[in-house]
């Protein structure tokens, strides 16, 4: 009988539409927009419309709901990148990267406060397909 492979993960993954801003350690204040696909307390994948290479450094902010006040700013790496191909028609999206991020520092109870204002219900607003959202700051509407 075939197994299937488990992987070993210090936390568990949940896929999550949070919505980042987050720039290149080596580009400050080029601030860019994104929205993850899955987050964990060890990390975070991204759909971005740029490549980054791994082991670059970020400056990722973690935006909170409306209702919060307080955005979560966490440093963190590239540990891979995955280039997602899509159809699209004339000026259309035609490709996005999904990028797995590592946290480098890590605050659990930010973490948690994240994961529970992300599921709560005052965080309707956020388009759950990060494919729709990144279709939207490509046309510049995010």
């Amino acid at each position: 009988m075939d197994e299937k492979p488990t992987e070993d993960r210090l936390y568990e993954r949940l896929s999550l539409p949070i919505k980042v801003n987050y720039e290149v350690s080596t580009r400050p204040h080029d601030v860019k927009k994104a929205v993850s696909k899955n987050v964990s307390g060890g990390g975070i994948c991204l759909s971005l419309l740029e490549k980054l290479l791994p082991d670059t450094r970020l400056n990722i902010n973690i935006i909170a709901p409306k209702t919060k006040p307080q955005d979560y700013n966490i440093k963190g790496r590239v540990a891979w990148t995955r280039r997602i191909e899509i159809t699209g028609e004339g000026d259309a999206l035609s490709a996005y990267y999904d990028t797995g991020i590592q946290f480098l520092e890590t605050n659990p109870i930010a973490m948690g406060k994240i994961i529970a204002y992300s599921t709560a219900e005052n965080y309707k607003g956020v388009n759950p397909s990060p494919l729709d959202s990144l279709n939207r700051m490509f046309k510049g509407e995010e």
